[in-house]
């Protein structure tokens, strides 16, 4: 439904919205943050997490609720992005609105102009003046920050020192009272899923497949039986958690994917694969490292080929929206080996 602005200056609607959501917010920034009660029906919850602050905010107002929606995507981009960082984000926000408003007579192309060129000064001086976190202390202090738990601080400084910056870390319920560290291999995709239908974690914005069986292929798939085919197969064993890995998947193909998901009759997330000119390559190294094959376009494989036997296994799959993660691949630890010594 669109919102009409009646007797009321647009840019004051703005002005409203942002200092309402920012104001709000801004009291959990900081190592000595404050926290935010957001009642829900049945409870009330206790955060200081810009967020998900954000994300609960409704405004009585219809035209500044519709602009708070807008604000709140700076919070939630940056979670995506960085998963740190959203209430400094909405600050920088603010402070930038605040000070367009002082010269808003002026050419609004002329602004935005001088705006991106600001951006690319701070970051270079930011850039200049970071200072690198090096010792498992610096990650402790850092943790300590964004979790607020002496302990569960003391276990990501663990983690992170002993992955190093290129690890990647998941976060899992354990079963039990528990709060532990496992180290497993995986495999980090700089891709996310093609539909939000295949999230089965809308809190977190995950789709999770627990042993999935992974098809990957450099063909774009469009049709219905690009898809089925590998489907009936696995369902004829009982197997109902399958991965994609492909050029693109769109249409028909993501039609049928989608529609068995949302029936229940299939548990299946696809992403595409990663660009560049070695795309191939890394899909062979995926292939490699879960057991799997690739079904190359180029190479004249054809994809209606494809059995159970092709697919790569894995302990788990992960994707989120802009990123991927293989957990436990299961290929041949011979073949892995020879991989990595090519």
């Amino acid at each position: 439904m669109s919102v009409k602005v009646i007797q009321r200056d647009t840019f004051e609607v703005i002005r409203a919205a942002i200092n309402k959501t920012v104001d709000l917010i801004k009291p959990t920034y900081g190592p000595a943050s404050n926290k935010v009660i957001i009642a829900k029906v049945t409870h009330g919850m206790v955060v200081d997490d810009g967020v998900q602050i954000a994300r609960d905010l409704e405004l009585e107002d219809p035209a500044e609720h519709a602009v708070m929606k807008v604000v709140r995507e700076t919070a939630i981009k940056t979670n995506d992005r960085v998963g740190d960082g959203t209430t400094g984000a909405l600050i920088i926000l603010q402070a930038i609105f605040d000070e367009i408003a002082k010269i808003a007579h002026r050419d609004g192309r002329k602004i935005e102009k001088e705006l991106k060129a600001a951006f690319e000064q701070c970051k270079a001086q930011l850039l200049k003046t970071a200072k690198p976190v090096k010792t498992k202390e610096e990650l402790l202090k850092v943790a300590l920050v964004s979790f607020d738990n002496e302990k569960i601080a003391e276990l990501i400084a663990e983690a992170w020192h002993t992955l190093g910056a290129d690890g990647v870390l998941t976060v899992d319920r354990s079963g039990t009272m528990e709060t532990v560290v496992e180290l497993t291999d995986g495999i980090f995709i700089n891709r996310g899923y093609v539909s939000p239908y295949m999230i089965t974690n809308p809190q977190r914005m995950e789709g999770v497949i627990e042993k999935p069986y992974i098809l990957f292929t450099d063909y774009r798939l469009t049709e219905a039986n690009d898809v089925i085919n590998i489907m009936n197969q696995l369902a004829a064993k009982q197997i109902l958690n399958l991965v994609i890995i492909a050029e693109n998947i769109e249409q028909n193909a993501l039609a049928t994917l989608i529609i068995n998901k949302i029936q229940g009759k299939f548990n299946a997330i696809a992403i595409n694969a990663p660009a560049g000119d070695n795309r191939i390559l890394m899909l062979e190294d995926m292939a490699i490292m879960t057991g799997g094959k690739v079904f190359s376009e180029k190479k004249g494989d054809k994809l209606e080929a494809a059995t159970i036997a092709d697919l790569g296994r894995a302990d788990r799959f992960i994707a989120r929206r802009t990123e991927s993660v293989i957990i436990g691949p299961r290929g041949k630890k011979t073949d892995v080996t020879k991989c990595i010594a090519d």
